[in-house]
């Protein structure tokens, strides 16, 4: 009632399932000052949602104004021991539920001084969790700041806190130690409404994070702000004497293991595991330095990366410019796949500078490298050194993209088409019957625009191939002992082959690009493995931002070829048949790439073919033909048969005249 001076509750009563809470209170008009009082008895929290623990919950709540300050406390406690640990229906397999969530004890005193909110003490005991804080300082409003010492538990993880971050200055750390990531995502999980919050991703594995902060509120908000592009809410202007705002971080993690949900079209996770990383992190947004050491390996592949990065916001306006400067790089990649360990090692520092445009606005997001030098190497012998010299790349809001690119490589071996290689499939090389320890050097010079102009060179500068023969040749070993006569032992083996020295003395290949018109030049000297030379051109069309060929694109090439001894390439033919000669060719190609047509000759020389188990010696050969369109015309064949065998065979059934001396002819047209 009120009675002229005061409004007063004497009491007000709620009743919760079984339990009640009792509250009574007094309301001064003329001094705005009020008290109150409430008492929770029995209070059982299963009635408010079904995941909490029902033992119930008592204890008193004070709250008292006076002079716009309001001091209040709270001490709540459970009584009753904890219900049982329920078994799971579902879930993780070999695991039970957790026992519902018991809220223990919730004890707190502090002042509500709008807009400040201080709390003298905290300390929460529910969920499975503990919450303890001192002297926790919280202002609302424009002006916000926090200060304070926080330290929070859970299942399988600590963290805490301690300092204060207002708008102008600010120190302060926070650490974070994951024991076990799996029973933090448990615990999570068995929060009210978190069942899905990972939405079925699973983490196992440990991580500590170290943290430190120097500086203000305000200048952070400007640091994101410039990040942002210059979009959204306007930042606070910088004052005098605001601390910029800087971040120290350590992040280490022995193990950590991320499995992502399946896609849509697959049942099996996708697994990411985490090991020996170690990332720390110095600095702000303006200016900050990364170093990176870890290994991570995504369902069978492997990689490994050591880095060290500096850099920033360079400048803010209507596009976000950033820049790096990447000391130092590593990088290790290993696949089942492919056998063996790849490497990247960058040899000098290279600066990397990005301008995007800023949210929502249209324009090119531009990429600049300045030059740079890596060395590549693989499983195989060989290392590849590459430098390039400054790079730009510019993509358009529509998606064009332009790129303006120049560098050389050095020392390209060929063995690595071999080392590219599946477990268990042939060798490429092998299948096309040659080996050699070739080595190429390369270089290209690219500026695709709106306009496209581009060259690229690939040439052999050391070592030589090898021409298989195909087949290897057979040793019979004899093998006796003792003083007595015994039977000989033989035993046949193939000794391997080493193939025919091709002797190469040039094997280039050139692409170049002039507007529309793409040339491509290929030629081939060697000594025992013949000479060709081919030429062609076309036209490119552009589309989308790209460049690209259509049904109808026209085709103009020349391909010529001599080969002295087609008997070094008998690795192409089938086991156990040699094929010898010469081989000329000329031919040139016209037409469209949905219609190509091809005009030219081809003639051949003292061709020999053999294949003894197959009955086949044909010797003198001559074959002249004729490319027209899509397909070849013989107009000349000669072959003569050889000798045969020169055997005899004794005896009633064998031959009782010699063999015959002319293997006969074969004349066609």
């Amino acid at each position: 009632g009120y009675d002229g001076e005061q409004w007063h509750i004497p009491q007000a009563e709620v009743l919760v399932g079984n339990g009640r809470i009792t509250a009574q209170g007094a309301y001064t008009v003329a001094s705005s000052a009020f008290e109150g009082s409430a008492r929770v008895q029995a209070l059982n929290p299963a009635a408010l949602h079904t995941q909490l623990d029902a033992a119930p919950v008592s204890g008193q709540l004070n709250a008292q104004m006076d002079g716009g300050a309001v001091r209040f406390n709270a001490d709540l406690r459970a009584s009753g021991r904890a219900a049982p640990v329920r078994t799971a229906k579902a879930g993780k397999a070999g695991k039970a539920t957790s026992a519902p969530l018991r809220i223990e004890s919730a004890r707190a005193n502090g002042l509500w001084n709008a807009p400040l909110l201080t709390l003298q003490q905290l300390d929460v005991d529910a969920l499975q969790a503990q919450l303890r804080g001192q002297k926790i300082e919280v202002t609302l409003g424009d002006a916000l700041a926090v200060s304070g010492n926080v330290a929070l538990t859970v299942p399988g993880a600590t963290a805490s806190t301690q300092g204060q971050l207002g708008q102008a200055n600010g120190n302060g750390e926070l650490k974070l130690n994951i024991a076990s990531a799996e029973r933090v995502q448990d615990w999570l999980q068995s929060l009210p409404g978190m069942g899905t919050a990972l939405q079925g991703t699973d983490l196992q594995g440990q991580a500590r994070l170290d943290a430190r902060w120097r500086g203000g509120l305000r200048s952070l908000q400007q640091q994101l702000q410039s990040a942002g592009g210059g979009t959204g809410a306007a930042a606070p202007k910088p004052v005098r004497g605001d601390t910029p705002f800087t971040l120290q971080a350590t992040l280490t993690a022995p193990r950590m293991d991320i499995a992502l949900p399946p896609p849509k079209d697959s049942v099996a996770a996708t697994r990411l595991q985490l090991s020996r990383l170690n990332a720390e992190l110095s600095g702000s947004l303006a200016q900050a330095s990364l170093s990176l050491d870890g290994q991570a390996q995504l369902g069978e592949r492997r990689a490994t990366l050591n880095t060290r990065i500096s850099g920033g916001l360079a400048s803010a306006g209507a596009a976000a410019q950033w820049r790096a400067n990447v000391a130092a790089l590593q990088l290790q990649l290993q696949d089942p796949a492919r056998p063996g360990t790849w490497a990247v090692k960058l040899q000098q520092p290279l600066d990397i500078t990005v301008r995007q445009p800023a949210d929502g606005k249209a324009g090119s997001t531009v990429v600049e490298t300045g030059p740079g030098q890596a060395r590549i190497s693989g499983p195989v012998p060989g290392t590849v050194a590459v430098n390039w010299q400054p790079l730009r790349l510019v993509q358009s809001a529509g998606g064009a993209v332009q790129l303006q690119t120049q560098g050389e490589l050095t020392g390209l071996p060929l063995a690595w088409v071999d080392a590219l290689t599946a477990p268990g499939q042939a060798s490429p090389l092998e299948a096309i019957g040659i080996s050699g320890n070739l080595v190429f050097n390369g270089r290209w010079d690219v500026d695709a625009g709106d306009t496209l102009r581009a060259s690229a060179v690939l040439e052999r500068t050391s070592g030589d191939l090898r021409l298989l023969t195909g087949e290897a040749a057979t040793v019979t070993t004899v093998r006796s002992s003792g003083s007595q006569p015994k039977a000989a032992t033989a035993s046949s083996v193939s000794a391997p082959v080493s193939g025919t020295a091709a002797g190469v003395r040039q094997a280039r290949l050139e692409l170049s690009a002039e507007g529309s018109q793409v040339r491509a030049r290929l030629q081939w000297d060697s000594e025992r493995a013949g000479q060709a030379e081919a030429n062609a051109s076309s036209t490119l069309t552009r589309t989308d931002g790209g460049w690209t060929w259509t049904p109808d694109t026209p085709l103009n090439a020349r391909v010529r070829a001599r080969l002295p001894d087609v008997g070094v390439w008998s690795a192409l033919a089938p086991p156990g048949w040699r094929v010898h000669g010469t081989l000329d060719a000329d031919a040139t190609l016209s037409g469209t790439l949905n219609d190509p047509q091809w005009q030219g000759t081809l003639a051949a020389d003292r061709i020999t073919v053999q294949s003894l188990l197959d009955g086949v010696d044909l010797k003198d050969g001559r074959l002249r033909a004729v490319l027209r369109g899509n397909q070849l015309d013989i107009t000349e064949l000669s072959l003569k048969g050889g000798q045969g065998s020169q055997a005899r065979i004794l005896g009633y059934s064998g031959n009782l005249t010699a063999p015959p001396q002319d293997g006969g002819s074969l004349q066609g047209s």
